[in-house]
């Protein structure tokens, strides 16, 4: 696309500010951004290939290069768990392959996904301890296997093992939760009455000096918040009037909420966050068109300068996604192409006309004026999971990328995710599938 004459001063001032990649081809991680304790990983656009490896390049750097041990993905709080486990082990990627499926979601189940997770394991194999790479997931939904997990652990507390039977109404299907709405209420108090046992138990145990014992009681109240988490989401989601928008809202304020109990778990309470994710859910501002407050936004509330969040961007290319009719009778994604259309007030019409195939922009350091400059071109693409057919190629969300991101990081192309093969359902997946009761799981 041609420059027009609106455009010129601010590609004068981005291609002044940005950082191709090094001799290996790798992109530079932002000065301002290798502090960080915590990196939390996301999509900027679903299934898209260039987005994943850019990721898995900077948690290599990270961990590598500025000890970075903790890894937060977009994904089931509960199922990620199990993830943690196996990549702790130094498992192989057959192994990894056998929970990656357990995430819930299609975006995750992608050869390079894949590829960093096995990367994680290696890493893992080869050290212990504090050099341990932990990998969390901070989305609320897909709490089942957390209650799974809290009723089969071996509690000898009178008061958890009572506050854990009322949850008996509450029951688990292939990680999601089951429960009769006039249960609900009276199930999210019996999880708050475990919770608070469990706390009392753990208490009770450091006071006496058995820390070695507290091990289980502090992976089950991680469960419990998880599970806590979990029903609050259901509760939201069975509100009838709540707005999309609010829900939306409502999700990124327990993903927030996880992010701090993982982080505080870690140790890692008051260090800095790197954020790489959705663009809109990282942004440090309500988006123009949205009507919640996004994950971004509570982090820079809490952290401020602490808190870097890095959008990607792109020009054009293919990515996967299901069609937002029907999704749910779609088996797979499908390719969906892209190109940078004339005509729209796009801030990736003014990045692309910056030479190279890749580059990183950093908005909070050398790169202020550009930050103001592109504060003017206040609409940016990104695409979920799920799109409109034909009509997700003009979709614009209006946002200052200025104000909204710390660093962009921009391909001028992008290729659709490899995703793996479907796992077959044997005895395992129709065990799940029977399980419409925690007595059911236990036989």
């Amino acid at each position: 696309m041609p420059e027009e004459e609106g455009d010129r001063e601010a590609v004068d001032q981005v291609r002044g500010a940005v950082r191709g990649p090094a001799a290996d081809g790798a992109l530079p991680l932002p000065p301002a951004a290798v502090t960080s304790d915590l990196l939390a990983v996301g999509e900027a656009t679903h299934g898209s290939s260039e987005f994943f490896r850019t990721r898995a390049a900077f948690v290599r750097q990270m961990v590598e290069d500025h000890g970075t041990r903790l890894v937060a993905l977009e994904a089931s709080a509960a199922a990620t768990v199990a993830l943690d486990r196996v990549v702790g082990r130094g498992s192989t990627e057959a192994q990894i392959v056998d929970v990656l499926g357990g995430l819930g979601y299609w975006t995750w189940n992608v050869r390079e996904m894949l590829e960093l997770l096995a990367w994680i394991a290696s890493w893992n194999a080869r050290h212990r301890g504090p050099d341990t790479v932990r990998v969390v997931g901070v989305d609320p939904n897909g709490a089942g296997s957390a209650l799974v997990r809290l009723r089969s652990a071996p509690f000898g507390d009178r008061d958890a093992v009572a506050a854990l039977d009322r949850l008996d109404p509450l029951a688990e299907r292939d990680g999601r939760l089951l429960v009769e709405d006039r249960d609900l209420l009276g199930v999210v108090e019996a999880a708050t009455g475990f919770q608070q046992a469990l706390l009392a138990h753990e208490h009770g145990a450091g006071s006496a000096g058995a820390a070695s014992r507290d091990e289980p009681v502090r992976a089950a109240l991680l469960d419990c918040c998880i599970l806590l988490a979990g029903l609050e989401q259901e509760a939201d989601a069975r509100r009838r009037g709540l707005h999309p928008g609010a829900r939306e809202g409502l999700r990124d304020q327990r993903m927030a909420d996880l992010l701090t109990l993982h982080r505080a778990a870690d140790g890692r309470g008051s260090g800095p966050v790197l954020l790489l994710a959705h663009n809109v859910h990282i942004s440090r501002e309500l988006p123009g068109d949205a009507r919640y407050r996004p994950l971004g936004a509570v982090l820079a509330d809490e952290l401020g300068d602490r808190y870097y969040a890095l959008a990607q961007f792109f020009g054009r290319g293919e990515f996967l996604a299901k069609s937002a009719i029907a999704s749910s009778l779609q088996r797979r994604p499908r390719r969906r192409r892209v190109t940078l259309m004339a005509g729209l007030p796009l801030v990736e019409h003014v990045l692309d006309q910056i030479d190279g195939t890749a580059y990183v922009l950093d908005l909070r350091g050398d790169a202020g004026p550009a930050a103001q400059v592109l504060s003017e071109h206040s609409a940016m693409r990104a695409f979920g999971a799920q799109v409109v057919p034909v009509v997700y190629r003009t979709s614009m969300t209006h946002i200052d990328p200025g104000r909204a991101y710390d660093g962009i990081v921009y391909h001028r192309e992008i290729g659709s995710s490899t995703l793996l093969p479907r796992p077959p359902r044997g005895a395992a997946w129709c065990r799940r599938e029977r399980a419409t009761s925690w007595k059911e799981c236990a036989r």
